[in-house]
């Protein structure tokens, strides 16, 4: 499924996120979620996409991204990029939340939901989690200043 913003307002991937898990269980009741931003692609064909057999432990496949010459490392709490739910961990987590307008946040925000629902995740090796960031040819989103605020977490 591709599932794409289409209005006038800031950008909301975590809405964007939930209506690509939603319209996918209209379908069929998958086992299995895949959340993947557009504008990465892999660089290892070896990279498998598979759903997790811990149920404490989600996939957060973007280990490296290479873009426009430089390289960047996701921090410690980063799950955004590629990631890899279970249906039970996305029931759980209660999926992304809706209340980032603008970039950043949202991706921060389910890791602290997966902690609070006592799971982690894991990360492939840099070799197998490595991924090309597209050079974007849309509109950047500007920095949500009251990212950090949102979090449920800091409530």
């Amino acid at each position: 499924y591709v599932i794409e913003q289409s209005d006038k307002f800031k950008f909301n991937r975590g809405a964007v996120m939930n209506v690509g898990y939603v319209e996918a269980r209209k379908d069929m009741d998958y086992d299995c979620y895949a959340w993947h931003d557009v504008d990465l692609i892999t660089e290892n064909d070896k990279n498998i996409y598979y759903c997790p057999s811990d149920e404490t432990k989600a996939i957060h496949l973007t280990k490296v991204i290479h873009k426009n010459g430089r390289t960047w490392r996701p921090y410690s709490s980063c799950f955004g990029g590629a990631a890899i739910m279970t249906k039970n961990q996305v029931q759980k987590t209660n999926g992304y939340p809706n209340v980032y307008w603008g970039w950043g946040g949202e991706d921060d925000d389910l890791f602290f939901r997966l902690r609070a629902n006592g799971m982690g995740f894991v990360r492939p090796s840099d070799t197998l989690g490595s991924y090309t960031m597209l050079v974007r040819h849309h509109k950047s989103e500007t920095l949500n200043p009251k990212r950090c605020e949102l979090c449920w977490f800091l409530e």
